[in-house]
């Protein structure tokens, strides 16, 4: 069994097409930021979804023709006049990255997408893990948790699955000291090892061990900024969630303290619905976070 780069379900094309949608509305009113944070969630789909096509066009990839607006580098250059010839280019770029999907080829989708200017001096998955393990291994102690989280879910998608677990295990142990008291910057560390962990277990078959592992992500704290801006990835969850493990499910959305904000209430009370329903829900961006 796969969790990493597995065909994705209608929920992932979906949240894909979303996203390419966004990207495209963002760049013909001219709305930078947007634009910015929407190309990012297509890359990011990507990585978790499809890290062999962005691994292959990634490697192959030119610089596009056309220069891309500054947006695409740094999101945080002001809205400004849409340029009616990167309009097109972009338009023309979503247009055949569907057809692409549709057609089941994440390839040629994200090949379609070049002329756009977002891929260029992207680090595909396999080369960013490489570049994460070079700082990481320079580190010593609580310095490398700046690195091993993202390290263990690159590794994971990526289908190899003795670094995946060697790195969550290695953030557990370099956090148990405060495993009592965790700080509000252990939150996402912690809650991401044991998500790695746990889809793992899945891969073994061992749901109980990944139900262990599940609720363990839940019991953390989350500082100002990742609540704001970054959220749990609830591939763990989903993956529960898919087997008919309802009560562990919602254990977790009440016990998770990021789901349990009064704006986030309603969204968390949807999840539970379905989830005692019979249904899986719908995490969307949650997925590849």
């Amino acid at each position: 069994m796969q969790i990493g780069p597995q065909p994705p379900d209608a929920v992932v094309l979906s949240a894909l097409f979303a996203s390419v949608d966004r990207f495209e509305d963002a760049v013909r009113i001219g709305k930078n930021f947007i634009a910015a944070m929407s190309a990012h969630s297509v890359l990011s789909i990507y990585s978790r979804f499809f890290p062999t096509a962005m691994d292959l066009v990634c490697s192959e990839q030119r610089e596009s023709q056309l220069r891309p607006p500054d947006f695409v580098s740094n999101p945080l250059i002001p809205d400004s006049p849409p340029e009616p010839r990167y309009v097109e280019t972009v338009c023309t770029s979503v247009r055949e990255f569907k057809q692409a999907m549709s057609a089941g080829d994440s390839a040629r989708a994200l090949r379609a997408l070049r002329p756009t200017g977002i891929l260029n001096k992207v680090h595909p998955p396999s080369k960013e893990l490489e570049r994460l393990e070079i700082n990481c291994f320079r580190e010593g102690g609580y310095r490398r948790l700046v690195y091993l989280p993202e390290m263990a879910k690159l590794a994971l998608w990526l289908g190899d699955s003795e670094k995946a677990d060697g790195y969550a295990s290695e953030v557990l142990t370099l956090l148990s000291p405060r495993r009592s008291n965790p700080t509000e910057e252990d939150g996402k560390e912690i809650h991401d090892a044991n998500m790695v962990l746990g889809l793992l277990a899945v891969m073994k078959g061992d749901l109980v061990g990944a139900k262990k592992f599940l609720l363990a992500s839940a019991r953390t704290q989350w500082s100002s900024y990742e609540a704001r801006t970054l959220g749990p990835n609830l591939s763990l969850a989903n993956e529960l969630a898919k087997r008919g493990e309802r009560e562990v499910v919602t254990e977790y959305l009440e016990t998770c303290p990021y789901f349990r904000t009064v704006q986030r209430s309603g969204l968390t009370s949807k999840w539970i619905a379905d989830i005692r329903d019979g249904r899986v829900p719908d995490f969307g961006p949650f997925l590849y976070a």
